[in-house]
């Protein structure tokens, strides 16, 4: 259909993961680093990571992201439950921008896209600071959580989350609160 899709095995942690928009060919690891071949005939190298880092405190553009954990029946396959918050725990130098839902029965859909970008860099501007007590840089990754209220029910679920980062992002884990019901 014209669109970029490419599905990725990281035999670091032995899961699967899927890149869109990127424009590849083909694909190599060459001096640590990957190596993209386009079909207009460029050659990308992928060894940052940040995009486009052209602006004053190291931060560019934004990268989206979207992640679906996999289903599980939480230890009671064929009862109801229902899912009352999701809380994701970051653990990057800004906050990043996400949404965050519960997809049951093995639904698949991904949610829509966050608007908006990511907050940058923390800390104090340069002419607006005060000397003894501004904080010029945070140089350091801070945890960022937030718990989002859910809705829906099914027998199995997943956690879905989308979202955008200006600065190097990791999941530390998610928290997940949610009540049992009948059978069918």
């Amino acid at each position: 259909d014209g669109t970029f899709r490419q599905y990725i095995y990281n035999i670091s942690t032995s899961g699967w993961g899927l890149w869109r928009e990127v424009p590849a060919n083909t694909a190599d690891s060459y001096d640590g680093a990957l190596i993209i071949g386009t079909s207009d005939g460029d050659v990308l190298r992928m060894d940052q990571t940040r995009d486009n880092i052209t602006i004053a405190g190291g931060f560019g553009d934004a990268i989206s992201w979207f992640l679906l954990t996999s289903f599980s029946h939480l230890d009671s396959p064929g009862h109801f439950k229902r899912a009352k918050f999701v809380r994701p725990n970051f653990i990057a130098e800004t906050e990043p921008l996400y949404e965050a839902t519960v997809l049951y029965d093995y639904l698949t859909q991904e949610p829509s896209s966050v608007t908006g970008s990511p907050s940058g860099a923390s800390g104090d501007l340069w002419d607006s600071g005060l000397w003894d007590s501004a904080m010029w840089s945070v140089g350091s990754v801070v945890p960022f959580n937030q718990p989002i209220g859910v809705g829906g029910i099914g027998r199995s679920l997943a956690v879905a989350l989308v979202g955008s980062s200006i600065s190097e992002t990791d999941l530390a884990s998610i928290d997940l609160m949610w009540e049992t019901g009948g059978l069918l």
